[in-house]
């Protein structure tokens, strides 16, 4: 069955469940599906990227240091910014449409044949990796960079060859799907270390560290691991980027803006190293250089400076305003338009904010905390019917010397830089994971129906 346009197969994609509950998560469903595809992940090798937050911009650099020392690249990314098919990329070009949509038609009904014989669901992540799985060895891409979605050891990223694993650090995001504690949190992270051929990059710190080692001990991996402290020298934070020097002898610079990208560069490198030993100095200098991803301290237009920031946890919220430190931002002369997921800690995030920002406006949008709820968490506050509404309000505030910061939200970002680039964007490419869990509550199939009923009349 063919579809009109390319939001009716995101539509066909989104009718899946969005997970399963913590206690029956499984590599099943996608071993059943790539063995029925005759296993079109064999031969597909590289580096996976797992953690809490800094996970889209390690794939980034990794993948453009790569793709600089001569390879053709393949790379995962969860979450989007703006539409689906920026998840799946070659050579950091997105899937064309054409191919995202020829791709899901081709596995449609190989989908429902594996769903007959398991009687069970896949979800719409595993089906997006099977759909880079199967683009990725259609591309006949040289080195696949993979960002792990939430968690670990079920991520479908696991049944590839991608022995250079690296885990950012574990905090405090996620905790009702992979906690309830951080411990819990750091045992699924460590569940991506599984074979002796592993080697783990790792800026995880203490205590949490020691669960990517005892992992690590038990299969025989190995552990390298990298930290600010020793492996980076920040020697300034500027609007045109970082300066820094990394292990003690590279000088670089990125035009990612903030310290803790300096650390993520690292990681980065230390991983294409481990895929490549001969990837040089000079490579990776110009790919550092190079290295952009969309709405990390992103400044997309001036008078007054206008900044995207896909912080969205209350480590984010900090790592990001101590890059507003590093760039000396007057409190008085920073408007922040914020919006944020119901289920994230909205108090300690616009606490941390609000110690460095004189003006909050707050959208009205669909999916989000509640505007007149948030307004009454800070000082200074203004409330408003849209996008459009809260950046002229930020900017009457600031003036035209002033910065404006958009943050709370990666999909709150993409819906602002949607409506700044004049890009279309409609309800299916901005709504999350847990907007689906929570629109469509583990959609079944008529067929599986019926499986289910047979199943249960006969018992």
């Amino acid at each position: 069955m063919l579809y009109e346009n390319l939001n009716e197969y995101v539509q066909y994609l989104q009718s899946f469940p969005r997970s399963r509950p913590k206690q029956v998560l499984s590599l099943a469903r996608m071993e059943a599906m790539l063995t029925e595809l005759g296993h079109p992940e064999q031969g597909l090798k590289g580096i996976q990227v797992g953690g809490t937050n800094g996970k889209g911009s390690t794939v980034t650099i990794a993948e453009r240091v790569l793709r600089e020392a001569g390879y053709i690249t393949g790379s995962y990314f969860s979450p989007h910014l703006v539409t689906y098919t920026e998840r799946i990329q070659v050579n950091g070009q997105p899937i064309p449409k054409n191919d995202f949509v020829t791709t899901i038609d081709y596995v449609r009904p190989i989908v429902d044949r594996v769903e007959r014989k398991i009687h069970d669901r896949l979800t719409w992540f595993e089906l997006l990796s099977i759909v880079a799985i199967l683009y990725f060895k259609n591309r006949k891409v040289d080195v696949v960079v993979w960002e792990v979605g939430i968690g670990g050891q079920f991520d479908p990223g696991n049944l590839l060859d991608l022995s250079a694993k690296v885990i950012t650090n574990v905090q405090r995001d996620h905790l009702s799907i992979l906690g309830p504690t951080l411990d819990d949190v750091a045992h699924e992270k460590a569940g991506l270390i599984r074979t002796k051929h592993d080697t783990v990059i790792t800026s995880v710190e203490e205590p949490f560290v020691q669960h990517m080692l005892d992992r690590a001990a038990e299969v025989g991996a190995k552990i390298i691991r990298v930290n600010e402290e020793n492996d980076v020298l920040i020697h300034d934070v500027s609007f045109e980027g970082t300066k820094f020097c990394a292990f003690g002898t590279r000088e670089l610079t990125t035009p990612l803006i903030g310290s803790h990208f300096a650390l993520n560069v690292c990681l980065a490198i230390t991983a294409a190293r481990q895929f490549d030993s001969a990837i040089t100095d000079e490579v990776e200098r110009r790919a550092v250089a190079q290295a952009f991803i969309p709405g990390r301290f992103q400044v997309v237009s001036q008078r007054p400076t206008t900044v995207l920031d896909i912080a969205h946890n209350v480590d984010a919220i900090e790592r990001l305003v101590e890059t507003v430190d590093d760039l000396g931002i007057p409190r008085n002369e920073l408007a922040v338009v914020f919006a944020a997921k119901r289920r994230k800690q909205v108090t300690e995030m616009l606490k941390v904010l609000s110690t460095h920002a004189g003006y909050f406006v707050f959208p009205h949008e669909k999916g989000f905390h509640d505007a007149t709820f948030l307004s009454h968490l800070v000082e200074r506050a203004d409330v408003a019917p849209s996008i459009p509404r809260a950046l002229r309000l930020a900017r009457a505030n600031v003036g035209n010397n002033g910065v404006i910061l958009i943050t709370g939200s990666s999909f709150f970002v993409g819906d602002v830089f949607a409506y700044i680039e004049g890009i279309e964007r409609n309800s299916l490419d901005r709504i999350d994971d847990n907007l689906v869990e929570q629109l469509n509550p583990f959609p079944i199939s008529s067929h599986l129906c019926a499986i289910f009923d047979q199943k249960k009349s006969s018992q």
